[in-house]
């Protein structure tokens, strides 16, 4: 009976070991996937981050040439302005 009892154990620790190393081997495989998910993600926020830092640069760019314009079209509406208060001027005289 404790033979019994005995090799009930010992195939009990064996399939116990076998099931440990199972989940090891579950574990590294999950812990590479883990990995290469972490590195894609990383490869989608470089990315991403480019992205957004070219059409920032474009938007810019785009901002900086319309106050451009509208600095020109001031300046010429004061042109206009000044030329239209001496045409007044030299019509009243």
């Amino acid at each position: 009976m404790l033979d019994d009892n005995l090799r009930v154990l010992g195939r009990r620790i064996n399939d116990l070991e076998l099931e440990l190393e199972d989940k090891k081997e579950k574990m590294a495989q999950a812990e590479s996937e883990k990995f290469a998910i972490n590195e894609e993600l990383s490869k989608a926020h470089k990315y991403q981050d480019s992205v957004r830092r070219e059409i920032e640069e474009e938007m810019r760019d785009k901002i900086d040439e319309k106050e451009r314009h509208i600095r020109k079209l001031h300046d010429e509406l004061q042109q206009r302005e000044h030329e239209y208060t001496l045409e007044t001027e030299q019509l009243k005289n």
